[in-house]
């Protein structure tokens, strides 16, 4: 296999969580455990992450990545930062490898398979949201309540991270499990610039408040890892009974950072084209299914013309059977007829002799 055109998206700056991908002119072989390495090498930081702190999707011409935010790794730090990304076989020595279904090696006498160059999206998190799941176990709820309780998620949310929830927390997609887990998609939304008087310095609440999404994302993470100390008592107790869990962070952009960092009109094209190359049979293959498909069809054909010639013999079996019983009992109801019509002639001779008799008694 050979890579097929450039890695997407084409445009220099990808927006954090967005998909990485890279095409090749064969299908890959894509079964666990993967045969190739993968490595996100972040210039300017100490971040070098490797498949277990990536959300890999690798499936026929395209493998693809996603950074898994919630593997330690901080937003702010890595905004603006070029990085480089090798995937196949990584040094020398490495015995990784992209292959192809067959399992036929790329580049078996290459240092490294695939290589490349980008750079994230230098965002501004302070409009940016910050999304993920959220669980709280131990509580009652049913698939009828559970909507009911949005609140009360919303204000458990809230009281881990140190904030009014109403003002920064958003809940949709509340699922109950088992009747005492409560599932929901959260969200940490921008600060509102809520208006304080000039000239009087913030609290510290206040200060907080004011804090990014992923900022307060991450305050959650730290209060649930024991980092820090609720404020309250049942938090305190329910944190320590890991009674609330918090997955797949997504971070997402404002619309004019969207706006911003959009690919340009030729970009998505190109990338629509790339796309659809991954579900594209290649000429053996089409004409391998061509073939296939022409066999099924004759071979349908045929059984099914068999079905119908015994179908037809059937019938007329049956047909004949229902002829021969039916001349049957037309002929029996014929004797009955001849019996009876010869019983009532004898009945009749009888009573007219009767008849005679009794005329010379009287």
């Amino acid at each position: 296999p050979e890579q097929y055109g450039k890695p997407t998206p084409l445009r220099n700056d990808v927006l954090i969580g967005e998909e990485i991908s890279v095409y090749f002119t064969e299908d890959m072989w894509c079964r666990l455990p993967y045969t190739f390495e993968i490595e996100v090498d972040i210039i300017g930081t100490n971040y070098t992450l490797t498949k277990d702190k990536l959300h890999i999707i690798c499936a026929g011409r395209k493998l693809g990545f996603q950074l898994d935010l919630s593997a330690g790794i901080l937003v702010s730090e890595i905004l603006g930062k070029e990085f480089t990304v090798q995937i196949g076989r990584i040094g020398g020595g490495s015995e990784a490898m992209l292959m192809d279904n067959n399992k036929n090696p790329m580049n078996p006498d290459a240092e490294k398979d695939v290589y490349f160059r980008k750079r994230f999206a230098n965002l501004d998190l302070s409009s940016a949201s910050t999304g993920f799941i959220f669980s709280m176990k131990n509580t009652s709820c049913t698939n009828a309540s559970v909507q009911a309780q949005s609140d009360n998620v919303r204000s458990e949310i809230g009281s881990i991270i140190g904030i009014d929830a109403n003002d920064r927390v958003k809940i949709s997609g509340l699922v109950c499990q088992n009747n005492s887990t409560i599932t929901a998609n959260a969200e940490i939304t921008p600060y509102s610039g809520r208006r304080l008087r000039k000239n009087i310095p913030l609290t510290e609440d206040q200060i907080f408040e004011k804090k990014d999404s992923t900022e307060l994302f991450y305050a959650m993470r730290d209060t649930l890892n024991f980092k820090t100390t609720p404020t309250r008592r049942y938090l305190r107790t329910n944190v320590m009974n890991n009674l609330y869990d918090i997955k797949a962070m997504k971070v997402r952009p404002s619309s004019g950072d969207i706006e911003k960092f959009k690919s340009t009109e030729e970009e998505e094209t190109e990338e629509k084209s790339l796309l659809a190359w991954t579900t594209k049979k290649n000429d053996t293959a089409q004409q391998l299914g061509d073939q296939i498909e022409s066999t099924v069809q004759k071979e349908n054909k045929l059984i099914l013309n068999k079905i119908l010639k015994e179908k037809d013999s059937i019938l007329n079996i049956v047909l004949k059977e229902k002829d021969e019983a039916l001349k049957a009992k037309n002929e029996e109801e014929d004797n009955i007829r001849i019996v009876l019509e010869k019983v009532l002639k004898e009945k009749n001779e009888v009573e007219a002799k009767m008849m005679q008799i009794l005329a010379k008694l009287g």
